[in-house]
C-alpha cells in the first residue's frame, strides 16, 4: 500500500512543528477502481449490506526488507447480495465513512464476487512498508500512527556525522561545531506521487575554529542536543574534510524530506 498525499502531508508537517492526532480506529473499504494519491479518485463498493471493516495491524517489523506493517487478522466483509464489479484496491480510512484516506492499494489480482460470497482479506494481505530516509525510529512512529500513535511536531536541528548514523557514523565536534536548525516550506507533490518538504532558508554553521572531522553524511535531529534521529543522508559529492576555518552552508531548498 502507499500514503496518500493527505497522510504524507501530516507526517511532513511534523517537521514543521505540527502534531497530528491518530485516528482512535482506521478501516478497510474496497474500491472498483484506484483511489489515488487524493484518497478521493476510486469507487468505493457499494452494493447493499456493505460496509468498511475496522482492521487492526501488527507492529512494525522488516517486510519486503523494509520496515512494515500488515494486518493481524482476517476480515471478512458482508455477503454480496448479487455478482460484483472487480474489486481492484483497498483503502485504510480514518472512519467507517466518509473521513480521510490514509493508504492505498492494489489487489496483486482482482477479486472476483459473485451472488451470496463475501469479500475476505486475509491475514498479512493489507501491508505497508516505508522505505526512504527516515531514521528506523521515526518510521516507527509514522507506522504506528495507523496504529493509534499520535505524532507530535518538532523543531528539527541539521547535524554533520561522519558515516552513516545507523551503522556506526558518529556526529563531528570540535571548537564551534553545533547543530544548526532548520525550518521547512510547505509539503508538495512530487512527479512521483510522494510529498516532498525543502528547507526555507539558508542553514549557516559556525566557522570551524578547530577540525571537525570528515563530513559525509547529513542528518535531520529532533533537538539541539542528545535526541532521536529523522532523516539522514549521504553528503551530496562525497566526502569532505570539516577543517579549520570551514563554514558549512546548506543552501535554501537543498535540504530535501520525502514522505513515500
Amino acid at each position: 500500500m502507499y500514503a496518500t498525499n493527505y497522510f504524507e502531508n501530516a507526517v511532513l508537517n511534523v517537521l514543521r512543528g505540527q502534531s497530528a492526532s491518530a485516528p482512535s480506529a482506521v478501516y478497510i473499504g474496497l474500491y472498483h477502481s484506484n483511489p489515488g494519491e487524493t484518497g478521493a479518485a476510486g469507487t468505493e463498493v457499494a452494493y447493499a449490506g456493505y460496509q468498511r471493516k475496522a482492521i487492526s495491524f501488527t507492529a512494525p517489523a522488516p517486510i519486503s526488507g523494509a520496515l512494515g506493517i500488515q494486518n493481524s487478522s482476517e476480515i471478512t466483509f458482508s455477503m454480496a447480495p448479487n455478482s460484483q464489479q472487480a474489486i481492484t484496491h483497498v483503502g485504510v480510512l480514518d472512519s467507517v465513512t466518509g473521513g480521510n484516506m490514509l493508504l492505498y492499494g492494489q489487489f496483486d489480482e482482482h477479486m472476483q464476487i459473485l451472488a451470496n460470497e463475501s469479500p475476505v482479506i486475509v491475514a498479512g494481505e493489507a501491508q505497508w512498508w516505508i522505505t526512504g530516509s527516515f531514521s528506523t525510529a521515526f518510521k516507527t512512529k509514522v507506522l504506528n500512527f495507523v496504529r493509534g500513535a499520535s505524532l507530535t511536531g518538532v523543531t528539527p536541528y541539521v547535524a554533520l556525522y561522519n558515516g552513516d548514523p545507523e551503522s556506526g557514523g558518529l556526529e563531528l565536534s570540535g571548537s564551534g561545531y553545533a547543530r544548526q536548525a532548520v525550518t521547512f516550506a510547505a509539503p508538495a507533490e512530487q512527479g512521483g506521487g510522494q510529498s516532498q518538504i525543502a528547507s526555507a532558508a539558508t542553514v549557516t554553521f559556525p566557522r570551524a575554529l578547530t577540525p571537525w572531522g570528515t563530513w559525509s553524511y547529513t542528518a535531520l535531529v529532533d533537538a539541539i542536543s542528545s535526541g532521536a534521529l529523522i532523516d539522514f543522508g549521504a553528503r551530496p559529492g562525497g566526502a569532505r574534510e570539516a577543517r579549520k576555518g570551514l563554514r558549512v552552508i546548506i543552501n535554501a531548498g537543498d535540504y530535501k524530506v520525502s514522505m513515500h
